[in-house]
């Protein structure tokens, strides 16, 4: 009876080792009968080895007897197992530092559900230690390449959208200077640059459309305008010539008077040029040079003019008295004016210069303050009295050509003035097809 009770007593725990008691649902909970499940070893180990992450680390399983089942790596687990640190059945520890041998390792047990036994792995600090840098690095490239791809994209939008509003903000700057050619592409892309875009040529659109209206509507109104700014001639030029051509007829003979007379008509006719806005630059070097040679008989030859104009450019358009004020003003401000002036030099040069032509009138005169300068451009010819002559050329400059064009002035106290006037090149029939 005693063997048979110890036999049936280790027949029990054997049963409970290694089979699961399979129990009643009600509570009594009689066993009712026992399950056993085979797995082939091999698969066991090839998911072992799937699980080990690393070339020399280990994984194995330990059974409720403390003793190792199967491993990933029978030869590194017979290797490693012979020392006294190495790890085999007890409580579940996470990754804890284990020296076994030479070599330390990191260790994590882990129970296995219902079957009692434990999974154990080892993994080299050396390796660890290499994949969790390679690990970093790789997390750190991909920071890298993550910040170059948004840096890259912002800088793409940011280039996209800021590249149209500076597109748009400089066609508004050339618009302001006058320029109505000026149009934005259309770009269908849905958002609000889009509408602005459309809006900004809707504008300019309209306001070409106006400024031809205008313009339609003011041609009579600009024609009467430059009548009368050429009726501004200073009418005391003619009488003191006259008067001046009386006393040489008195005191000297027909020779001087002759000179006189025939510079006095070529400078009418020439500034009245039968009602027509237009000379040639040859035709307006000739009608101030006539300006100066009846200028000279009242200071004794004291006036001196000296013209450098290009062949090339003698025989294009030039508005006609577009000199002769700048040549008047020089003697009137300047040897008329002041009894310690003895003489007076007069340069005009001509240059085109990108598709337009620089004037540039230059004398040794007692020269402007920046006050008479800005007074004598002034926009407003009505306001601001005297000097109609070159305010006259001003206005009827930029009148006819643009505001891009027109008069500026170079001057210092004691060091003569220079007038640079800018005309586009055209010949006269170019010219006045703008002008009409």
């Amino acid at each position: 009876r005693d063997l048979h009770k110890e036999y049936r007593q280790q027949r029990q725990m054997c049963i409970r080792d290694r089979y699961h008691k399979i129990a009643s649902a009600d509570e009594r909970n009689e066993i009712k009968g026992i399950c056993s499940i085979s797995v082939d070893e091999n698969r066991i180990v090839q998911v072992m080895e799937n699980a080990n992450i690393t070339s020399n680390g280990l994984v194995y399983l330990v059974d409720t007897s403390g003793n190792g089942v199967v491993s990933s790596n029978s030869k590194l687990f017979e290797e490693l197992s012979g020392n006294d640190n190495f790890p085999l059945a007890g409580e579940e520890m996470v990754w804890k530092a284990v020296k076994i041998g030479t070599t330390t390792y990191y260790a994590e047990r882990r129970d296995v559900e219902i079957a009692g036994w434990q999974m154990v792995f080892l993994i080299p600090l050396s390796e660890y230690n290499g994949q969790y840098y390679f690990l970093l690095l790789v997390a750190i490239m991909a920071v890298i390449i993550m910040i170059a791809t948004i840096v890259a994209v912002s800088y793409w939008l940011s280039d996209f959208y800021v590249g149209r509003l500076r597109k748009l903000s400089m066609e508004m700057k050339h618009l302001q200077e006058g320029d109505l050619s000026v149009q934005l592409p259309s770009i269908n892309q849905g958002d609000e640059i889009e509408e602005v875009y459309r809006s900004f040529n809707f504008m300019v659109n309209e306001l070409r459309r106006l400024v031809r209206e205008h313009y339609r509507l003011g041609k009579e109104v600009r024609t009467a305008e430059m009548r009368a700014l050429r009726a501004q001639i200073n009418p005391h030029f003619l009488y003191n010539t006259l008067d001046l051509i009386n006393w040489i007829a008195v005191d000297y003979g027909a020779t001087d008077i002759e000179k006189i007379v025939w510079n006095l008509a070529k400078f009418y006719r020439l500034s009245l040029n039968h009602g027509k806005d237009l000379n040639s630059i040859e035709e307006e070097i000739e009608h101030v040079r006539a300006y100066i040679n009846i200028e000279k008989f009242h200071y004794d030859d004291a006036i001196q003019l000296e013209t450098y104009i290009p062949e090339e450019l003698k025989n294009l358009a030039c508005l006609n008295i577009i000199f002769q004020p700048f040549a008047e003003n020089a003697i009137v401000h300047g040897i008329a004016k002041n009894t310690k002036i003895q003489s007076c030099k007069i340069e005009i040069r001509a240059e085109k210069i990108e598709g337009n032509i620089l004037f540039t009138i230059k004398d040794d005169g007692p020269g402007m303050t920046q006050r008479q300068m800005e007074d004598a451009i002034s926009e407003d010819i009505y306001q601001i009295n005297g000097g109609y002559g070159i305010k006259n050329i001003n206005f009827r400059i930029k009148l006819c050509f643009g505001e891009k064009y027109g008069i500026r002035y170079e001057s210092n106290l004691g060091e003569g003035t220079t007038a640079y006037i800018l005309i586009p090149a055209m010949t006269i029939e170019e010219a006045q097809a703008v002008m009409v």
